[in-house]
């Protein structure tokens, strides 16, 4: 389980907001980051329009 967890983490974030309708930023860590580009993949795939879940990577604040 340990190598889902950041995609868990990640959608147990963000899930709740898109599903409220609100647009949502997330900015994961450098040794996630992989997995949460994979989850903006699933996002644009399935229709999410643009904008709406915004992903920041990156090693700075």
């Amino acid at each position: 389980m340990s190598r889902y967890y950041p995609l868990l983490m990640a959608t147990w974030k963000i899930a709740p907001a898109l599903a409220a309708g609100c647009t949502a930023m997330l900015k994961p860590s450098q040794l996630a980051s992989i997995t949460c580009l994979d989850l903006a993949v699933v996002c644009r795939g399935v229709g999410l329009p643009p904008g709406v879940l915004n992903l920041f990577t990156g090693l700075g604040p």
